[in-house]
């Protein structure tokens, strides 16, 4: 069970501390919550973050004040959740156990709970969930851009075959990140990912199993998705009629400190989610935090972003501190942000958290990033794509 992920759920205190320590010293990683509306805001719905295991008591949807606080509901109507094994801390009430069988629960720790028995049936469960991994769903439902990106965060590996007007593709992941794509046309590798990514229409189904594919793509996830965008934009402009150029009146950019605020949170979360490939989410967390905290009194700009529990950055407020200069305050708190962060994990990590890394992670951005500023501030200006150098 070394690594999965289990989330508990109990609302008193005692019993979910006891339960959360049994199950790390047995292995698991856990994000332990007082109520079912607790755990689906810190997971985004399971949006943000997929476990492999869910201990709670039992909830009846029909007592829910409203279904979508209710955790079982949103665990069967979320495509990529609904087969997620659920171990049930049970009252021993006769009743409740009916009900919850009623309900299809069929693992079930009777109270008072004891941590060796809750850790063989979790076990259990997982055991069971490995011949279960076969999802599927619609399109309309959940975006192929919403699939990767949970099977990012919760690290699956597998198969995704997507169907959509006659047409097929497959999009093989190992560890949360794509490695390889091909659609039934002949595109393969980025340009399947690229074009994969619009299919809106037509159905899904994911294999959770290991894969043997060789690995044609390295970029992240978090990369294709934002390469993906940026040439729909590209595309969508070419076909505007008229062009900008030739209209009269051109719509202004945004204020240089908006676009140096929007491209700050991209920059940040497209390193946290290559930081994901080498560190836990809680690790992740608490170095970026760490990060910020310590650079803080110099950077005030900082104030307006947030760390959170998944390890993605948030704006809280607008940017302060900048005086008459937010854009370049923006810029520099992030680059010594940075630094500081990939400087940190470079001494644990060598060579997998220089700096350099940035320019290629980013290349979807690079236009903006340089002329916002935020290159010559983390000193790669002048530093090429990483697999572009010459050869002396």
């Amino acid at each position: 069970m070394t690594g999965k992920f289990a989330l508990i759920i109990h609302p008193e205190q005692a019993p979910l501390t006891t339960l959360s320590r049994a199950l790390t010293e047995a292995g698991l990683k856990v994000m332990a919550a007082h109520s079912g509306e607790e755990a689906l805001r810190r997971i985004g719905n399971f949006s943000l973050l997929m476990p492999d295991v869910v201990v709670t008591p039992f909830e009846d949807p029909t007592t829910s004040a409203a279904e979508d606080t209710n955790l079982l509901a949103a665990l069967r109507a979320n495509p990529l959740a609904k087969n997620v094994p659920v171990v049930l801390l049970a009252s021993g009430e006769d009743d409740e156990r009916r009900r919850a069988l009623r309900a299809g629960f069929s693992i079930q720790v009777p109270h008072p709970y004891e941590a060796e028995e809750l850790i063989l049936q979790i076990q259990l469960a997982l055991d069971q969930h490995r011949d279960e991994n076969l999802l599927s769903g619609s399109l309309e439902q959940l975006s192929v851009a919403e699939i990767l990106q949970t099977c990012e965060i919760s690290r699956r590996s597998g198969t995704i075959r997507l169907r959509s007007d006659g047409r097929g593709g497959n999009l093989w992941l190992r560890g949360g990140r794509v490695i390889d794509a091909r659609i039934d046309d002949g595109r393969q590798g980025k340009e399947a990912v690229y074009a994969l990514v619009e299919w809106d229409q037509g159905s899904f189904e994911a294999d959770f199993k290991a894969v043997s594919v060789p690995e044609r793509i390295t970029e992240s996830t978090a990369y294709l998705l934002l390469e993906a965008a940026r040439l729909q934009d590209e595309r969508q402009r070419a076909d505007a009629a008229p062009p900008f150029a030739a209209m009269p009146d051109p719509p202004p950019l945004p204020p240089p400190e908006i676009r140096a605020t929007h491209r700050a949170l991209t920059l940040m979360n497209i390193a946290a989610s290559y930081a994901l490939d080498h560190m836990t989410i809680g690790l992740l967390e608490t170095r970026l935090e760490a990060a910020r905290q310590r650079i803080l009194k110099d950077h005030p700009a900082l104030d307006a972003f947030h760390v959170t529990t998944d390890g993605r950055i948030t704006l809280v407020s607008l940017v302060a501190g900048g005086g008459s200069r937010p854009t370049e305050a923006v810029v520099a708190a992030i680059a010594a942000w940075l630094k500081d962060f990939f400087g940190g994990a470079e001494r644990v990590l060598p060579g997998r958290f220089a700096l350099r890394h940035l320019r290629s992670l980013s290349e979807a951005l690079q236009e903006d990033l340089n002329t916002l500023g935020f290159y010559q501030a983390l000193g790669l200006a002048d530093t090429p794509l990483e697999g572009t150098e010459k050869e002396l």
